[in-house]
């Protein structure tokens, strides 16, 4: 459990999560825009809060997530040796196998809130260019996808 308040005070120094926080906020205006530039013909006429979320839970499983959790797993495990605490680290008790899970638990915890986060965003995206069919039902089922596919990069890395 020390490990993990370790990562996250990291994390809140890290400004490479900013990144991935703009790459998500990117995620639902990409895939919003993308209606916009289609010629007229492939255009989905009935494109509402239902195809919005589906297609982030796409963008953020092809392209966003995996990137941002690359970036933010891969910086919280460099980091270590870049900044040369991992010498210091090793004469704590602790083995590598342990921090190095410690790490991986604290990826998945911040891709929950990632996904949390997407779901927000997406939510804010969908309102401010105004599209309908926002319903209860719509925002819990589109926002659970999005939530998990958030650790389906984890769960892949896990098996």
């Amino acid at each position: 459990m020390e490990l993990i308040k370790i990562g996250i005070t990291e994390l809140r120094r890290c400004q490479i999560l900013l990144v991935g926080l703009v790459a998500l906020a990117l995620c639902p205006l990409v895939q919003y825009g993308s209606q916009l530039i289609v010629e007229a013909e492939y255009r989905n006429p009935n494109y509402d809060f239902s195809a919005l979320f589906e297609n982030v839970v796409w963008g953020n499983t092809q392209i966003f997530l995996p990137i941002s959790l690359v970036m933010i797993g891969g910086w919280l495990i460099d980091r270590e040796s870049t900044h040369d605490t991992l010498k210091n680290i090793m004469t704590i008790p602790v083995s590598m196998p342990k921090m190095l899970g410690a790490k991986l638990l604290l990826v998945g915890m911040l891709a929950v809130l990632l996904g949390i986060y997407s779901v927000g965003i997406t939510l804010i995206t969908g309102l401010t260019v105004g599209l309908s069919g926002l319903t209860v039902e719509v925002f819990f089922h589109g926002g659970t996808q999005i939530v998990l596919a958030a650790l389906r990069p984890i769960w892949s890395v896990c098996r």
